[in-house]
């Protein structure tokens, strides 16, 4: 029990920490670059790597689950917010209608996606010993902080999902309330799932840096402006 509490703990908070990343990183490239339009460009070509297999997800998985698909786009926009920030939309995947559960599914792909290839990349550069050089280790980081900051499903591509979450705690209470016990036995999935956790903190520890290097960044304008 404590592992599965452990890894979506961890999950939270790489969320958290990634949501609150990409707007302070935001926020900054447009003090630094006045001009909107390269400051997208820019912003969005950092991170195309992410974008790409992100926007590969919610395509694949669609074509998988028999849902019609479109075109892939990488090209950025930005919208200009009523709070007067500005947002950076990085690509888009065109993906037909479907029911609730194949959208659920969909939306969420770039999340399974995302985990399993920090998971999967870390296990196999660790057997390989890949880690012991900084070229290595570099390459490595800048991987995981591609991934990790840009797995994570948008508002839209969770459009309707609430449903499929009520439906499923209404399950869980249902199997609570009947007093039914659910004991997964299965020690290769606890070993792999205590890896994860420990590879998750990767791009935990990645995040949580840069988004201190970016708030003394930002305070330090702030002062150097008045």
């Amino acid at each position: 029990m404590y592992t599965f509490v452990i890894f979506l703990s961890e999950f939270l908070i790489l969320f958290f920490l990634s949501r609150n990343l990409l707007t302070l990183f935001q926020r900054n490239i447009f003090k630094f670059i006045k001009h909107k339009t390269i400051a997208t460009y820019l912003f969005a070509f950092l991170f195309l790597p992410g974008t790409l297999i992100h926007e590969l997800s919610h395509y694949l998985f669609a074509k998988i689950l028999f849902v019609r698909t479109g075109g892939i786009s990488l090209l950025p926009k930005h919208l200009d917010l009523e709070n007067g920030y500005t947002q950076i939309i990085f690509g888009h995947a065109k993906i037909g209608e479907s029911d609730i559960f194949r959208r659920f599914l969909i939306g969420i792909s770039p999340v399974i996606t995302g985990i399993a290839l920090i998971i999967g990349s870390l296990y196999f550069v660790n057997s390989k010993n890949y880690l012991d050089t900084w070229p290595g280790i570099f390459l490595m980081a800048y991987f995981i902080f591609e991934i990790g900051n840009t797995m994570f499903s948008s508002h839209e591509d969770m459009k309707g999902s609430w449903k499929v979450f009520l439906i499923f705690a209404v399950a869980v209470i249902a199997v609570y309330l009947l007093g039914i016990k659910i004991t997964i036995q299965n020690e290769a999935l606890f070993e792999a799932i205590k890896k994860a956790n420990i590879y998750l903190l990767w791009p935990i520890v990645i995040d949580g840096a840069l988004l201190g290097f970016f708030k003394v960044l930002s305070t330090s304008l702030q002062k150097a402006e008045h």
